[in-house]
């Protein structure tokens, strides 16, 4: 499960991010090269274009992936019908303590032979 949240994306940034190509290759990234199982992606705090630009790209995912997309603007009840507020920051509505990019980074630090061990997993083109 994903939550994207637009809060602090720029102007300068969200257009970055919404030309053409990237779009493209964020889709296929998402459906077909993340070796996982993408349950769902729960877009929060998205401005008002958002759900227009988005609707232009939509037809390039799958169904499937599709219906796993949910946008919740600043609507965090919507949210708490997919994800239990006492698995979410309090930034969310929820429970736990707020979200800390510092702690993640020092997390992704801490076991990062892990993840150099992972990566002889996987499969030669």
């Amino acid at each position: 499960v994903i939550i994207f949240d637009m809060r602090n994306l720029s102007l300068l940034m969200q257009a970055r991010m919404a030309t053409p190509t990237l779009a493209w290759h964020l889709c296929m990234v998402v459906q077909d090269k993340i070796p996982m199982r993408l349950k769902a992606v729960h877009i929060v705090n998205q401005p008002f274009y958002f759900n227009a630009c988005y609707a232009l790209f939509k037809p390039l995912l799958k169904k499937k992936i599709r219906k796993r997309v949910f946008m919740h603007g600043t609507d965090y009840s919507s949210l708490h019908k997919h994800i239990d507020p006492e698995e979410l920051p309090v930034e969310y509505g929820g429970t736990q303590p707020p979200f800390s990019s510092r702690l993640t980074t020092t997390l992704l630090h801490l076991n990062e032979s892990k993840f150099k061990e992972w990566e002889k997993y996987g499969y030669d083109k």
